[in-house]
Order: structure tokens, then sequence, then C-alpha cells
């Protein structure tokens, strides 16, 4: 089975062409999330670095055992990225494309352990922050003994509770690789990804027309182009509907 970077395994990576630049090292750093679009952020003595692993990212676990990139590493389960588990101290050569792009070419496994096949990191959004304001100092100034008189007291409101959306994503021009065991391996701008395949999904042809249960898998026709959609459920992502827009059916 192929890998998605963010593992198929499953983890929602982003994949960053390799490009030639400066190559900075940087020892005993520590893994402290994963991003959107597949940015690992470091944390270093010197505070946190921010990178993309590269299309041809090498690694190296404890027993020194190699791990590469492509579909014949994740076909074998020895995808490098794998090495790249929220909390794994690490020591990680990054390719510094300018100042504000870099890309993880190599990574060493300190201390830490290998993602299991099958699991993912919580991806967290670039932009949440973290809200470090402290209770006891927002204190209200008491005015008068008047503030104090129970009948006077409010009861404090409650909000309620907001259910968090699922995280959806479309794919145009996906290119269909391989369909096998209810999982879906596609292609978008180079990238593959992995998904799980909804009992209930949603199958358009061609022509527009929504496929009948048991014609809905028809699509997934290897070289197959499509829209895809997709949600998270966890740290799985789910195929929920997808429309042709070149190819044909299978037989």
């Amino acid at each position: 089975m192929r890998f998605n970077l963010v593992i198929g395994v499953s983890l929602v990576f982003g994949l960053a062409p390799a490009r030639p630049g400066e190559m900075v090292e940087y020892k005993g750093v520590v893994l402290v999330r994963q991003e959107e679009r597949g940015f690992m952020v470091f944390k270093t003595k010197d505070g946190e670095i921010r990178a993309q692993p590269s299309l041809n990212m090498k690694g190296y676990d404890l027993d020194g055992k190699e791990y590469s990139s492509g579909i014949a590493a994740a076909e074998k389960k020895e995808h490098a990225a794998r090495l790249l588990k929220v909390g794994n101290e690490l020591d990680i050569k990054l390719n510094k494309v300018n100042a504000k792009t870099s890309t993880i070419a190599e990574v060493r496994l300190v201390k830490g352990e290998v993602l299991p096949f099958g699991t993912a990191n919580k991806v967290e959004k670039a932009d949440a922050k973290k809200n470090d304001s402290k209770q006891d100092d927002k204190k209200p100034a008491n005015k008068t003994d008047d503030a104090k008189k129970p009948s006077e007291t409010k009861p404090e409101e409650k909000k309620p509770a907001v259910k968090k959306k699922d995280e959806t994503h479309s794919y145009s021009k996906a290119v269909i690789k391989k369909y096998e065991g209810k999982t879906v391996t596609f292609e978008v701008k180079g990238e593959e990804r992995i998904a799980e395949v909804s009992g209930s999904f949603k199958s358009t042809d061609l022509g527009g027309q929504v496929l009948r249960k048991d014609d809905r898998y028809r699509v997934f026709k290897e070289g197959n182009e499509a829209t895809i959609s997709t949600k998270m459920s966890g740290d799985k992502e789910i195929l929920t509907s997808i429309r042709m827009t070149r190819g044909a059916k299978d037989k």
C-alpha cells in the first residue's frame, strides 16, 4: 500500500519538491506538531522551525535501518515519513531553498518510535494560537459594598457548546492509481494520497449520471481522472464522493 504523507499510514503531509539550496543540520530537535499542508514544526534550542518533507527525503531509525521515499518505499512500509511522529527527538538536515522555504532532506531518529502503519499525527491549523491570558489578571474592581449583595449577583451565563465541523477537502484532476480493500490511492499535482471509501459515497460518471450502489466502484479504474471530495474522521481521510472527469468505467 502506498503512502499519502498526513501517512496512509495516513499522515496528511504535503510533499515539497526537492530544490538545490544550502543544507543546514539540526541536532536533537523535537517534533512538536504537524500543521496543515504537511508542515512539520520542530523545537530547537533557539526556537521553532517549520519545514515540509521533500519528495526524496531519507531517514534512519534507532537501529540504523534506512527509510526512503517514493512508491516502492510506501509499498514496503518503509517510508521515511513514518519517522516523523510528534514527540520524537531527531537529527534533521534541511535544504534551505530561501529565507522562507525549507524542505526536510534527512531525518535520524534519536529518541522515540516509528509511526505504526495506518496511524497518523494530529494535524493542527497553522494559525492556531494558544490562549495565554490568565483569569487572575481579570479580577473586577469592587466599586461599592452593594456589589457584594447576593440578591444582585447574576448567575454566570453558559454558552451552548459548538460542535466542531468535520474538516473537508476537494481534489480536482485527481488521477486514480489503485483501489484495493475499500481504500483508494490517487495522485494530485504529483502527490499521492490515500483515503478510505465510505460505504455511502456518491459516484458520478462522465455523463453526470449518479451510479447505483453496485456500479459506483467502476469509476476507480486506474488512470481515470476525477474530482474527489473527502472528510477527516479522526486521523483518517474518508472519500465521500467522486465525479469522473476523464477516462472510462471499469468493466
